[in-house]
């Protein structure tokens, strides 16, 4: 009996506790020390008023974060979206912000389903992943006051189609900040931008753009595996080209780099497979490694200002590089194997009266042939045999070089 009673009392008390009406959830509290939050089930709109900043939720997810929010109102007043406020709230349709509004916070929302974003004058700041993976946005305004960006801003945004950047911005200094934005095939970079953030366009749908005068470095990556990239328009006011720029631009089949770019990044066409001509100025100074790795180019004519090289022709088509300086350019790569790039040999074509300078340089010297070129006569033709000899021809004769010294086609030693 006693066990039977101990029974029907745990039973009374499971229904004592399944008749308990969950509770309603919270819609309405406090976000920051002078802002507070109204939520309408009807409208199913998320109303922020007061001033200040508001709270950030790194740590702790916001009290409205189970709540099915389908419009998001930032009252005038309001100077801070915090990190994380709304990440990962998927139902978030359509925001507004104030003209208050001075920063918007890491991931603030990514992964919300907006359409469309009109950051307003005013705001300097954005933090990192901020709208990352918003998949439905197609459009985006930024304010003439952006000066301070983290990375990723945008990242997998895979429906912008439309960036929108408001005249007088001086910089878009934002790393990543379009990375993977597949559908993303034209943008407008404003008169007066003088600064570009590292990768900036990577991976992203461009087809065609144009950077503006005043911009003096292209950032390393601000290209980088953009397939459908066709044409570039660069300033004269380019001075340097960073690493892997351009790297993996499938679609770019020539370009011009305009005179003033003193140095070529590491890597910066390397992968452009269609990359067919490119033009060298006079101004360039250094040509960083793998350059011309995995394109199209054969060809290529250093300047006489060129004066320091890397591993430019490692994997590369290149089959004549005509060098323009009498004196043979420092060479900092793989000075064991300068010109590997599969089975073809390379022609170094050098100035009239300096093929001996090449022949004395010891990365030179193991071209597959330095042909001079210029004067009234081609005064020498050097040819590396199958026994790494050098063969020139001089005066009419030929002439065999081998470990410094000179035999003539007997074999017998010259003075």
């Amino acid at each position: 009996m006693k066990i039977l009673s101990l029974f029907a009392v745990f039973l009374l008390c499971v229904a004592a506790w399944a008749e308990e009406p969950t509770p309603a959830p919270v819609t309405s509290g406090t976000c920051g020390a002078n802002l507070k939050w109204n939520y309408d089930t009807g409208t199913k709109t998320l109303t922020i008023t007061g001033t200040g900043a508001m709270a950030d939720y790194s740590e702790n997810p916001a009290e409205w974060s189970s709540l099915s929010i389908d419009a998001l109102v930032i009252g005038e007043g309001v100077t801070t979206v915090g990190d994380f406020a709304f990440d990962m709230m998927f139902c978030i349709n359509s925001v507004s912000f104030p003209s208050t509004l001075t920063y918007i916070g890491d991931d603030a929302f990514r992964y919300a389903r907006m359409t469309s974003v009109v950051i307003p004058e005013g705001v300097t700041a954005i933090g990192s992943y901020a709208f990352s993976t918003c998949t439905k946005l197609a459009s985006v305004s930024l304010p003439s006051t952006l000066s301070e960006c983290e990375q990723n801003i945008f990242n997998n945004c895979q429906e912008l189609t439309q960036v929108t950047f408001a005249s007088g911005i001086k910089a878009i200094d934002c790393m990543y900040m379009f990375n993977a934005c597949n559908n993303l095939e034209s943008v407008t970079i404003p008169a007066g931008v003088t600064k570009l953030g590292s990768g900036l366009f990577s991976n992203s749908g461009v087809k065609n753009i144009v950077i503006p005068a005043g911009v003096t470095a292209l950032p390393d990556f601000l290209f980088s595996s953009c397939s459908l990239l066709e044409s570039v328009s660069l300033p004269s006011t380019v001075e340097s080209i960073g690493v892997a720029a351009f790297y993996g631009c499938k679609s770019l089949s020539s370009l011009t780099i305009p005179n003033g770019v003193t140095t070529i990044g590491d890597r910066a066409f390397a992968d452009c497979s269609n990359l067919a001509n490119i033009a060298i100025p006079s101004s360039l100074t250094t040509i960083k490694s793998d350059v011309f790795s995995m394109t199209k180019v054969e060809e290529v004519t250093l300047p006489a200002s060129v004066t320091t090289l890397g591993d430019v022709f490692k994997m590369s088509r290149v089959e004549t590089v005509t060098i323009l300086s009498e004196v043979p350019p420092t060479f900092e790569g793989d000075t064991d194997d300068p010109f590997y790039f599969g089975v073809r040999g390379m022609v170094v074509r050098v100035p009239y009266g300096s093929a001996s300078a090449y022949v004395a340089d010891p990365v030179f010297s193991k071209a597959e042939s330095i042909i001079e070129f210029g004067g009234t006569a081609i005064k020498s033709t050097i040819d590396r045999s199958a026994n790494k000899a050098l063969k020139v021809v001089e005066n009419g004769k030929v002439v065999i070089i081998r470990d410094g010294e000179k035999y003539d086609l007997g074999g017998a030693r010259l003075k």
